[in-house]
């Protein structure tokens, strides 16, 4: 499901004791997990009010001059590139870093091995 789809989601299926308007004491109400995560049993429409995209489009509006339409196709991430998240180039640095690690261990222990022998 794109993030959109989620938050929007999340927000019209929040409990909403009273009023569906934000509130300063409980936001937009609680969540109701198994509610947002059931389309089936509770549709949200398309059209329901997503405030948060609304307000980060129009940052992006001004900030970019464009808002584009936030689709599977288009998403932008590593999953989106054909990638796996933590591609290449972490794994290379976490590689790199254990065997450093190792290098440094090696030498502190055959230093004080030597030490320790010539001591006794």
């Amino acid at each position: 499901m794109p993030s959109r789809t989620v938050v929007q989601r999340l927000m019209a299926t929040a409990y909403h004791p009273k009023t569906p308007a934000w509130n300063d004491r409980t936001g937009y109400g609680p969540i109701q997990l198994t509610s947002a995560m059931n389309p089936q049993r509770y549709p949200v429409p398309d059209d329901a009010p997503n405030p948060v995209y609304a307000r980060f489009d129009k940052w992006r509006a001004t900030r970019y001059g464009s808002v584009p339409r936030e689709t599977p196709e288009t998403q932008v991430g590593p999953s989106a590139r054909g990638r796996k998240p933590g591609g290449t180039a972490s794994m290379t640095v976490a590689v790199a870093s254990v065997g450093g690690a190792m290098a440094v261990l090696a030498v502190v222990l055959v230093v004080l091995a030597r030490r320790r022998a010539h001591a006794g």
